[in-house]
């Protein structure tokens, strides 16, 4: 029982350290979303070509995903002390 709580932690710790990266490169791709509006770039001749709204829409969603609260939840549960060796050493 020790050992799955253990383990358990390692995998919150793990995923929380995760999804703040992913939440940090959503909002870098956000603020880039928005230079890229500001502009007024002109997408013809470019990958983006057709694409801009496809683009947004894709952003939202990931927006979306990185802000679902099952990851508040485990934010709280993060225990920053928690060494994550549990996992490592199958125990």
């Amino acid at each position: 029982m020790v050992a799955d709580v253990k383990q358990v932690q390692s995998v919150i710790n793990i995923t929380v350290e995760q999804t703040r990266i992913v939440r940090a490169a959503v909002g870098t791709m956000r603020n880039m979303a928005t230079v890229f509006q500001e502009l007024g770039l002109v997408l013809t001749g470019t990958p983006l070509a057709g694409h801009g709204q496809e683009l947004l829409t894709a952003l939202t969603a990931l927006e979306t995903a990185a802000n679902a609260q099952i990851w508040n939840t485990l934010d709280t549960a993060y225990v920053a002390t928690h060494r994550g060796a549990a996992l490592e050493a199958g125990s």
